[in-house]
């Protein structure tokens, strides 16, 4: 089933979604022409999801799907060409399906339970210290301001006083409430050491730089894995035998969409490793025994059979949209003011790999507003190669750079990562 979604970021955008999974009343939303990530669960009555056209009758615009090329988005034409393309009809969702809910009756002032959103498994007292439609902006107590958050007023993470003794769940308690007993072992006041922005699976920091409460980890964006990575993509040529696929569904209820019988994304029962790619060679996975003739057996895509060029720009490209090699063209074009900055430098003369701790500064004050990042370069002993294997994290959680030189940075380092493919390495 098609519809329209907010995108839950306050961009303003109403995008093109349809309905992948429901259970009870709520109903996974993915965004179209997008990966897995962004997909959210919602109540059927969350002011986030509309009927197909709602964006023409409330003075929004709509965005697309990044694969849509027809020019200006129509729903018609839109439903036509994906059914089509999917072999079978797609169900619009229309007005009679949504009753919007009000919003929740919170007031500045008063008193909730709030998970962390830096360590789940915490519970602490906050504070609703502003309200606006169907957000609250909530402040842990005893906690600056600067570490208060918005979130939904129908949210699973909020919950009433005493909600953690009648469940016998722990609290935590107020920095200014703690026993004498309970010391910070943390250089961040009020943290505990609990949590670790840096290993997830870690309980635990001893390290400032892996604070979940240091000021960069905070605000940095937490974003949702991929349930299935680029070489967890299965192609078959066969329908889904099921009976539970063949049922037809109940009239009038939200049904999901089920995936192009053509080309379906699943999660394998088991995934197989990928094993190491050679330079002459193709990777190849093992795959389970079939009885299915070899034609419709299912083939298993990785990142191996891309170009190497793409592969290696994956981590900055993925975010573009699902169509990897156009969107390896977008990056490029959008990355050509940062080349300007190197117009003239010799710079693949010698293998950036090979670059001294000067050659690799010298390159890097060569870019706006990353002047003193050059004197860190200096200061760490950073070399080529240890610079050409840096991450955006790595950049803003150890050597404490702001975001806006990060992302130019981290821009860079790929670059000449694909020029060291490019000019230096022989396939």
């Amino acid at each position: 089933m098609s519809l329209e979604a907010d995108d839950l970021k306050k961009s303003g955008k109403v995008c093109v979604a349809s309905v992948t999974d429901k259970i009870d009343n709520r109903i996974l939303v993915h965004f179209d022409g997008w990966d897995e990530r962004y997909d959210y669960w919602v109540d059927i009555r969350s002011p986030y999801i509309h009927h197909i056209n709602w964006h023409q009758e409330n003075g929004y615009s709509i965005t697309a799907p990044p694969d849509w090329t027809k020019g200006d988005f129509d729903w018609a034409k839109y439903i036509r060409i994906k059914s089509r393309r999917i072999g079978r009809p797609i169900i619009p969702a229309d007005k009679t399906l949504f009753e919007t809910r009000d919003p929740m009756n919170f007031r500045p002032e008063m008193k909730l339970e709030v998970v962390d959103r830096k360590n789940q498994m915490l519970i602490r007292p906050a504070t609703v210290i502003e309200t606006d439609g169907y957000e609250i902006k909530v402040c842990f107590d005893g906690w600056p301001n600067f570490y208060s958050f918005w979130i939904e007023d129908d949210s699973p993470d909020i919950h009433p006083m005493n909600w953690c003794k009648r469940t016998a769940h722990p609290i935590e308690f107020p920095p200014n409430h703690r026993p004498a007993s309970i010391k910070s072992t943390c250089e961040i006041p009020f943290c505990l050491g609990q949590g670790n922005a840096k290993f997830l699976s870690h309980r635990n920091h001893t390290k400032v730089g892996e604070c979940p409460y240091r000021t960069n980890n905070w605000l940095l964006e937490d974003r949702k894995q991929l349930r299935v990575t680029h070489e967890q993509i299965v192609t078959t040529n066969g329908h889904d035998p099921s009976p539970e696929a063949a049922a037809p569904p109940p009239a009038g209820a939200i049904q999901p969409d089920v995936p192009a019988p053509k080309k379906i994304k699943k999660e394998l029962d088991e995934p197989s490793p990928v094993l190491p790619v050679s330079r002459s060679s193709p990777a190849v996975l093992a795959a389970k025994p079939t009885q299915e003739p070899p034609t419709s057996a299912p083939t298993i895509t990785t990142s191996a059979a891309l170009d190497p060029l793409v592969r290696t720009a994956l981590p900055v490209i993925s975010d573009f949209g699902p169509r990897l090699k156009q969107s390896y063209r977008l990056w490029k074009a959008s990355s050509r003011i940062l080349d300007r900055c190197t117009d003239g430098l010799s710079e693949y003369d010698r293998n950036p790999l090979r670059w001294s701790v000067d050659e690799v500064a010298s390159y890097v004050e060569r870019f706006p507003g990353c002047g003193l990042v050059a004197s860190q370069i200096r200061d760490e002993q950073i070399n080529g190669s240890a610079f050409l294997s840096l991450t955006q994290d790595d950049l803003v959680k150890y050597l404490d750079v702001k975001l806006g030189p990060a992302i130019k940075l981290y821009n860079r380092i790929i670059h000449l990562r694909l020029e060291v493919e490019k000019h230096f390495l022989k396939f």
